[in-house]
């Protein structure tokens, strides 16, 4: 049970991480050097992380499934900045 609460925060971790990338991948060209490195150096920071924590490769639909729904959220929040005129 314990394992269940580690693999929780760590996806929490993941969302987070990859909010503000996602939100900065919004405002580069697609394919560009800076938009890949959204998305290349947050999954480094995330294959880490998991590492350290020693957890292993059950979690990795949900790795996946976090770091879309970051860079995801991340991105919306930027398109609805840029709709509020800012």
């Amino acid at each position: 049970m314990a394992s269940w609460g580690w693999d929780i925060l760590f996806l929490v971790f993941i969302v987070l991480v990859n909010l503000p990338f996602g939100y900065l991948r919004k405002g580069y060209p697609r394919f560009s050097r800076p938009w890949a490195r959204c998305l290349y150096i947050p999954v480094t920071i995330n294959i880490l992380t998991r590492r350290f924590m020693g957890l292993t490769y059950k979690v990795l639909p949900f790795v996946v499934l976090g770091v879309v729904a970051g860079q995801s959220i991340g991105s919306r929040l930027r398109r609805m900045e840029g709709w509020r005129g800012r």
